[in-house]
């Protein structure tokens, strides 16, 4: 989930961080990665994530609730 919210920041900041020294030259910004490729890998990512949930017992979709809260 990290990855995935790593990305969501790149396609929201990209415009931005084209006009930041320090941030020209990630991948979305530098055009190295597509817009449309990052949303492909974006989805990847969060697919994979809702699986391993959805394969996870009961007890464990609380702990994750839980855990959305106190992030």
């Amino acid at each position: 989930m990290r990855g995935a919210g790593c990305i969501i920041n790149d396609l929201w900041d990209k415009d931005f961080d084209k006009q930041v020294e320090r941030t020209r030259i990630r991948p979305i910004a530098s055009g190295k990665i597509s817009e449309q490729n990052a949303i492909k890998l974006l989805a990847c990512q969060l697919s994979l994530s809702l699986g391993i949930l959805l394969s996870l017992n009961m007890t464990w979709y609380a702990w994750c609730a839980h855990s959305i809260v106190l992030s």
